[in-house]
């Protein structure tokens, strides 16, 4: 299996760089620990969750995409929003794991990789409060990535998990994703939430809150004219257009989005 590696960023934070530039991250209390995603299931995420904490672990997925389930196998159960279910039955089908496995080319396929049907899946449901003990993890629904993606909101850290819904890279590409306009009506409720940090699934970083102005302002500043088009490495079949975004007032970040082909983008402000 290939390697991982851990980034301690705040205390009881663990961001797990796993396989494909794919973190997952484990919140450890006092009582229970909770681990957010699997990532593409060809590391040993298990060993390295049981490296870092033996307690009680609660294991969720913040949506349906193969780079957050597939390691779904290593782990007695596992919780989804049941609206993302069709999404995840796709994600596992044969031909995309041997895509992954093609692509990363481990050192060996993980016994029950190709077997993992999601039978472990229960429901997740927004809202969900989690109490590690001395850290709560509340589910708060991010739905734009996929109809039933979630992030996790840490009161304790003023911490934000935005998965692959709040990123400096969102892909809004697939068929399941919602139009631009919605994406901007997530953000700016996003907005308005009380944290002040933000991890990513794609991202080591540390982001402040201030980076959701700057997605903001990508999304209000696309352009059609001005995209590229892009095909992704892992679904190959899905194209979209790609924007790339430097706003004047928070030049340090480069915020990208990638749009379904039909979406023309719109006057947001």
């Amino acid at each position: 299996m290939e390697e991982c590696a851990v980034l301690h960023l705040l205390p009881g934070v663990y961001h797990i760089q796993t396989p494909g530039s794919v973190f997952v991250t484990l919140l450890t209390g006092s009582e229970r620990a909770l681990l957010v995603d699997t990532g593409l299931g060809i590391c040993d995420l298990r060993a390295v969750v049981r490296s870092i904490t033996a307690l009680p672990l609660t294991v969720i997925n913040t949506h349906g995409h193969n780079d957050h389930i597939a390691g779904n196998y290593q782990f007695e159960r596992v919780m989804l929003s049941a609206a993302d279910m069709p999404y995840a039955r796709f994600a596992l089908d044969g031909g995309i794991r041997a895509n992954v496995l093609r692509i990363r080319q481990p050192p060996a396929v993980p016994a029950g990789y190709m077997e993992y049907a999601l039978e472990n899946i229960v429901p997740l449901d927004p809202g969900t409060v989690f109490d590690l003990g001395g850290l709560t993890a509340e589910i708060i629904p991010l739905p734009n990535h996929t109809p039933g993606s979630v992030g996790v909101y840490v009161p304790e850290r003023m911490l934000l998990l935005g998965a692959d819904s709040v990123a400096p890279f969102t892909s809004l590409f697939f068929p399941e994703a919602c139009t631009l306009r919605e994406h901007f009506a997530l953000l700016r409720r996003v907005e308005k939430l009380p944290f002040s940090q933000l991890l990513c699934s794609h991202s080591a970083e540390l982001y402040p809150e201030k980076i959701v102005d700057a997605l903001i302002g990508c999304v209000r500043g696309y352009d059609k004219a001005k995209t590229i088009r892009y095909r992704d490495q892992y679904f190959p079949h899905y194209t979209g257009r790609l924007y790339f975004h430097r706003s004047e007032e928070y030049p340090e970040y480069e915020t990208i989005v990638v749009a379904h082909t039909d979406d023309p983008g719109c006057d947001l402000i």
